[in-house]
């Protein structure tokens, strides 16, 4: 394939490296890159892919670092918080919001809320949105502004085989800097809430797929590709050979596990097994309710079709609002599944194996928080048995 000497940056990526990747990675790693290089097509677009240095790459950065993530929060304004106080009792706000009681008191005390709690008092107070609420985007974080620099090297890398330069000048632009943050997890107080609260008000089939995630560590898309083939009864084992993905572009469709190593097998005690046999016979129940499409899916619509794992995140944060759970996210459960075998003193070879991570370092980077506090339990311990 020939090259113009005078390609862009836009024309290299969007004509010969994006076509390429479509063929070669899987489809939610696509979507992916097709999302981070929108910015640098914006930013850095029009250079010529020859003639680019490392000084245009860290003119990105900086302007990465100004940029601001796509999540956003709204802060209540002192009008919205004085409506709210005047008008409406708490349990009143609950009712006719129809959010939970402590979103009501995060409100009431002036602190951020989602756009969809945004939305819904907008409604209530019969005002404009942009006049109760003060919208604060966070920047993007050191770890994403690194994914830049890891696709950049990629893109370049390719570029340079494809002689379009020279060499890859990425070579010599410094890795940014990354910020490890820590996990978030629920402690065995806060998990024990969450199953409560699952129990009393919790909805079929979520009940049974989030307490999956959190006994097993499951990925959400893990969870929503097993089928009743990869549960061993007998053995009290399922295997994770699959995932069930969800791309607007595409839809929902099945693709091989994320790593190698995460094609595994993983055991369950007697409290799993008894959850799983409950949910195949309310499935049983539901085949002969509805027009069934038989996909030997645990986690399905109510016809049997594919579960869009989309679907289960927004039902989870939902249900955390509404019932006043502490604030967590579907992947929340992995990182407490891991925290607390961790808590249980299990090797981590263990855990790294359970959570199907291809080194035991990423569970060690992952959950230093744990380990640390693991750390600090164990010189106690000694200091007990030495200091008598």
């Amino acid at each position: 394939m020939y090259f113009q000497q005078n390609i862009t940056l836009k024309s290299y990526i969007e004509d010969v490296w994006l076509p390429r990747k479509k063929n070669e990675v899987k489809i939610s790693t696509y979507a992916r890159y097709e999302g981070l290089t929108r910015r640098i097509i914006e930013y850095l677009g029009n250079e010529e892919i020859a003639k680019m240095k490392p000084a245009d790459i860290y003119y990105f950065y900086d302007e990465l670092r100004e940029c601001c993530s796509e999540h956003c929060v709204y802060i209540p304004t002192e009008l919205c918080v004085n409506l709210l106080k005047k008008n409406y009792t708490r349990p009143q706000t609950v009712k006719l919001a129809n959010i939970g009681l402590g979103t009501v008191d995060a409100l009431r005390a002036g602190k951020a809320v989602k756009i969809t709690t945004a939305e819904r008092i907008s409604k209530l107070l019969k005002l404009p949105k942009n006049e109760l609420f003060t919208m604060r985007s966070s920047p993007l974080s050191t770890r994403t502004i690194h994914h830049y620099h890891a696709l950049l090297f990629q893109i370049c890398k390719e570029a340079s085989y494809d002689e379009v330069i020279a060499n890859n000048f990425m070579n010599r632009v410094r890795p940014p800097k990354v910020v490890q943050s820590q996990a978030d997890y629920l402690d065995v107080d806060q998990t024990k809430q969450l199953f409560k609260a699952l129990e009393e008000h919790g909805e079929y089939p979520y009940v049974t797929l989030l307490k999956l995630i959190t006994f097993t560590g499951m990925r959400r898309g893990e969870a929503c590709g097993l089928e009743w083939q990869d549960i061993d009864f007998t053995e009290k084992t399922l295997s994770i050979s699959r995932t069930c993905n969800y791309v607007p572009s595409v839809g929902i469709y099945t693709d091989t596990p994320k790593t190698p190593q995460s094609k595994r097998s993983i055991a369950f005690d007697e409290t799993v097994k008894q959850l799983l046999m409950k949910h195949y016979n309310r499935q049983l129940e539901q085949k002969k309710r509805f027009d069934w499409h038989e996909t030997d899916r645990l986690f399905t619509k109510p016809n049997g079709d594919d579960i869009n794992p989309s679907s289960v995140t927004k039902y989870f944060h939902k249900f955390v609002e509404k019932y006043n759970l502490p604030e967590c996210h579907v992947h929340s459960l992995r990182h407490t599944n891991a925290s607390l075998l961790i808590a249980a003193n299990t090797p981590i070879t263990t855990v790294a194996g359970r959570l199907g991570h291809s080194d035991p370092s990423t569970t060690l980077r992952i959950y230093s928080h744990q380990l640390s506090a693991e750390n600090k339990k164990a010189g106690n311990a000694i200091e007990q048995l030495l200091c008598v």
